[in-house]
């Protein structure tokens, strides 16, 4: 390769790299912005209470638990 192509070669292999940086950046707030907005609806319609129990689903149990009820 000569030396023009290997240049415009990094700056488009830098280019992707910015993009994606960006694009990852991105997805993360989105996720963010998600769960605040889920925490917020429930929050609002009464469905999140921190002092209830959480229901059993959402319990840690055991493995040949989890496999019986699949």
């Amino acid at each position: 390769m000569n030396l023009l192509s290997r240049i415009h070669h990094d700056a488009s292999l830098r280019n992707l790299t910015v993009y994606a940086q960006w694009l990852s950046l991105c997805a993360i707030l989105a996720c963010c912005i998600a769960n605040i907005w889920v925490l917020v609806n429930m929050m609002l319609y009464g469905a999140y209470n921190p002092h209830r129990p959480l229901p059993s689903l959402w319990r840690a149990r055991p493995i040949v638990q989890t496999l019986n009820v699949l």
